[in-house]
């Protein structure tokens, strides 16, 4: 499998991005002969998006699920879409679907890793509050949030253009609003048109790349047009105790069944003694999961977090698949990390499998094959003692995630 962008195109591209990184917003005129994501792909996410609102599991506009301004397969693309909306609907229309285009098509995510990881060698390290793949598309009239600023480094991928930005370096506009965990500064200047003079304006079209540091203050508008693109956001204001805070969270699997506790205000004193007993069978439960669990948990969570290079979302799953020549190509690392007692094999953000018997030679054989690599099942087998029948499963589980390619 080739890679999807070319090599020579990719080192241009850095080239030119390290001289403007942390420094000033840039506009990259079509630098990949192949986009990151084609309409098609655009597409596709959108109709993912809209079919987990209307099945409850993600939120909309309730004005556009009522009005059916959502999209549709019956649209047969964006522009259709955008076309219909225009017919139907005068007000704004804005998406920002904050991360998750991973999981709603996972290619876009596994060629972009192309980019993340020169990214991180050359930073050194992954961004203290993750990264995130996330979607916009709307015709509307300025961002909702006004001019703003995020702790944020962000290459945007226009997909549907033009796609207008406004820029202004950060001491222009004191922002005195923030939001709790300190990533998201507004100033409280909605009308943006007053403070053009000052302003650096980038319009891109699709198949541009947009690049501005956190640094900058900014407001997209596109109020006569629609406009779409997707956005790689690499968080650098996170504290360790919010890492933890996110691992212990982790912990916890469902919300539970509510429970009331009784309490009569006549005897509020005696109450306050008294540790209901639906809290107290809780704090046994979390108290024994820590114990038994927190260091495994520790440990799981940062394997996935590294093996996504950072992505705190890992791309969704595909189906596995075997490959009938026996081999895989390598598309990203692997990691064998020890988990509660028993070493886990770990790619892309997930947990692939827990290796034991004579596939636990398997993990330190796979870890060495860089991306790139053929993973040959039979010589795998042949260097490890493992058997084959053991080799297959554990390589057609690395084509689920995308670890592996079958050649």
């Amino acid at each position: 499998m080739r890679a999807h962008f070319d090599p020579a195109e990719v080192e241009a591209f850095l080239d030119q991005l390290w001289r403007v990184w942390g420094r000033t917003p840039h506009l990259f005129r079509r630098p990949f002969a192949t986009p990151l994501a084609t309409a098609a792909d655009y597409w596709e996410v959108l109709l993912g998006w809209a079919r987990e609102v209307r099945a409850g599991r993600r939120f909309a506009s309730p004005r556009w699920i009522e009005n059916d301004l959502l999209p549709a397969e019956s649209d047969g693309g964006v522009e259709a879409f955008c076309a219909r909306v225009d017919a139907r609907h005068r007000g704004d229309w804005y998406l920002y679907q904050a991360d998750g285009v991973q999981q709603l098509h996972p290619p876009v995510w596994h060629r972009l890793a192309e980019l993340v990881r020169p990214i991180v060698a050359h930073e050194g390290g992954l961004p203290p509050g993750g990264m995130m793949l996330d979607l916009f598309l709307g015709r509307y009239d300025r961002t909702p949030t006004g001019i703003h600023r995020d702790e944020g480094e962000v290459l945007a991928f226009v997909t549907l253009g033009p796609k207008r930005l406004h820029f202004w370096p950060r001491e222009t506009f004191p922002t005195p609003w923030a939001a709790p965990e300190r990533t998201h500064f507004q100033t409280g200047i909605w009308s943006y048109e007053k403070h053009l003079d000052s302003a650096l304006t980038l319009e891109a079209e699709a198949g541009d790349v947009i690049y501005w540091p956190r640094s900058f203050l900014h407001l997209g508008a596109a109020p006569d047009h629609w406009a779409g693109m997707v956005t790689l956001t690499m968080w650098w204001q996170a504290s360790a105790q919010r890492a933890i805070r996110y691992m212990v969270e982790s912990l916890w699997q469902g919300a539970g069944a509510p429970v009331e506790y009784p309490l009569d205000p006549a005897r509020l004193a005696e109450g306050a003694r008294a540790l209901p007993a639906a809290l107290a069978t809780a704090a046994g439960a979390a108290h024994a999961r820590f114990e038994a669990g927190w260091e495994g948990a520790l440990a799981e969570a940062w394997a996935r977090l590294v093996t996504a290079y950072g992505f705190t979302t890992p791309p969704g799953r595909g189906r596995a698949r075997v490959s009938a020549s026996g081999r895989y190509e390598v598309r990203h690392p692997v990691a064998v990390v020890e988990v509660g007692g028993a070493p886990a094999l770990f790619a892309c953000g997930h947990r692939v499998a827990t290796l034991a018997g004579p596939a636990l030679s398997l993990g330190p054989a796979l870890e060495a094959l860089a991306p790139g690599a053929v993973a040959d099942a039979a010589a795998l087998a042949a260097a490890t003692g493992a058997a084959p029948e053991e080799v297959e499963p554990l390589l057609a589980a690395l084509t689920a995630v995308g670890a592996v390619a079958a050649l």
